[in-house]
């Protein structure tokens, strides 16, 4: 289908243009032209126009010349981008409610529990990277740098701490901000301090007036 034949169909159901479209229940996070090879070929269905009822004849795979891409973005790809994002079920059944309710609440915990996970990751690689400026033979104490790292991230630190600001630097023509993961190291820089003593390391926050995060359990 070509997005001449596609409009005319979009116009044909919702003349007034007015209506939210979805593909299946599934709602549409942007659209936009890509060559067709990208991404794997496209798919194409050829159909024979006088059919009254099925009308698929062939099919084929392209990768020449380009396509439209109708991306999808799903209440459960929102949360899992942002499992404290806000969710209206007003107009569901008070059986409906609960079940969403539920299914979504299940995808905010794991979503975390991933997140949380992937940030203890970053900080113990952190930590570790740190260790090795202060003493080069810190390999033979990454178990312990480990252990360290784990429960200082359980007592002080979140997913959920607010990254200080963009920095920006040139590269050429390109103006290039820095990574989530290049934020988080310079914010511990500043707040994370990690000393030896010649025989093992510490982790202490900076500032000493840092309260411990109260987190119920372990990861």
């Amino acid at each position: 289908m070509n997005t001449k034949e596609l409009i005319r169909l979009l116009q044909e159901a919702d003349p007034a243009g007015e209506t939210e479209v979805s593909v299946g229940n599934t709602p549409i996070f942007f659209v936009e032209r890509q060559p067709a090879y990208y991404d794997g070929p496209q798919e194409v269905l050829i159909r024979d126009p006088e059919a009254k009822h099925y009308n698929v004849i062939c099919a084929k795979y392209r990768q020449n010349g380009d396509k439209v891409v109708i991306e999808l973005h799903s209440i459960e790809d929102y949360l899992s981008e942002y499992p404290d994002g806000s969710v209206d079920y007003s107009e569901l059944s008070d059986n409906l409610k609960l079940e969403y309710i539920d299914r979504d609440n299940k995808m905010r915990k794991e979503t975390k529990k991933m997140n949380d996970g992937i940030e203890l990751d970053l900080f113990k690689t952190y930590v570790a990277q740190r260790a090795a400026q202060i003493n080069p033979d810190v390999n033979i104490e990454l178990s312990h740098l480990e252990s360290l790292a784990s429960d200082y991230f359980q007592q002080y630190l979140s997913t959920d701490d607010p990254l200080p600001e963009m920095q920006w630097r040139q590269e050429g023509n390109h103006r290039i901000g820095e990574s989530h993961n290049e934020r988080r190291h310079r914010q511990w820089d500043h707040e994370v301090t990690i000393t030896y003593d010649g025989a093992v390391f510490a982790i202490r926050p900076t500032d000493p007036g840092k309260p411990e995060k109260k987190m119920p359990g372990g990861m």
